[in-house]
């Protein structure tokens, strides 16, 4: 889950969860599918189409990008795992959900559905955006957009490291756990280099207010805010 300050031709959908889905609320929100357009086109961006898109590793896990209203979401986006119930088509339980009993009781056939081998269940992906303030006129906008992608590549870490985890050692880690593992490292430069690419823009934002609101920040602390200003 992201928290800071400020604010496709893939889709797919069928009843065993082989999918890259955009909700109605996604795709009404322009600013948002100018975000994932340009997102999926960045390194990122291709590595998540290489693994989700059909024919790639993980096709058999349903993929949904979603939009939340401002008012009803606390931070600028939200990443979970459901198991899915094939007979019925429904939510059986969230990997982040309070009853972490209940998730370790499950955790075998979390593993089997994200592996592809359970008749009974399969794996939903989905990342919520939040929707924010877009100022009509630039650079507000452009701002907007940029901080969209950083948190479509940000909550794609988080699905990144519960699949490895599950794979890897047979739980999921925390949110916080997460949190921890993204501040340094790969992950962190991952998101870094990915920022740098949409310097486009967000630069006219940050050269019209680096000599008030971002006064003293070079552009490398100011990536770094926009990218780690998180809660753990």
């Amino acid at each position: 889950m992201r928290k800071n300050w400020h604010s496709s031709p893939v889709l797919y959908n069928d009843l065993l969860g082989d999918s890259i889905r955009l909700t109605n609320a996604f795709k009404a929100n322009k600013d948002m599918m100018n975000a994932y357009n340009t997102w999926i086109k960045t390194a990122a961006g291709k590595k998540f189409l290489k693994n989700y898109d059909v024919g790639g590793k993980y096709y058999h896990v349903a993929m949904v990008f979603d939009a939340e209203s401002m008012y009803d979401m606390g931070a600028d986006g939200e990443a979970d795992v459901s198991l899915v119930n094939v007979s019925n088509n429904k939510d059986e339980l969230t990997a982040f959900s309070n009853d972490d009993e209940k998730v370790k009781e499950n955790m075998i056939n979390f593993k089997e559905a994200l592996e592809g081998k359970s008749k009974t269940h399969y794996l939903k992906y989905t990342i919520k955006l939040r929707q924010q303030y877009s100022d009509n006129d630039e650079p507000g906008k452009s701002m907007s957009i940029a901080g969209y992608i950083g948190t479509l590549n940000h909550e794609r870490q988080h699905l990144q490291l519960t699949q490895k985890y599950l794979i890897g050692e047979n739980r999921i880690i925390s949110r916080y756990e997460q949190h921890d593992l993204m501040r340094s490292g790969a992950l962190y430069w991952e998101r870094y280099n990915n920022y740098l690419e949409q310097i486009k823009l967000w630069y006219p934002f940050y050269n019209k207010f680096k000599n008030t609101m971002y006064k003293g920040q070079s552009i490398t602390n100011f990536i770094d805010k926009e990218i780690n200003d998180y809660q753990r």
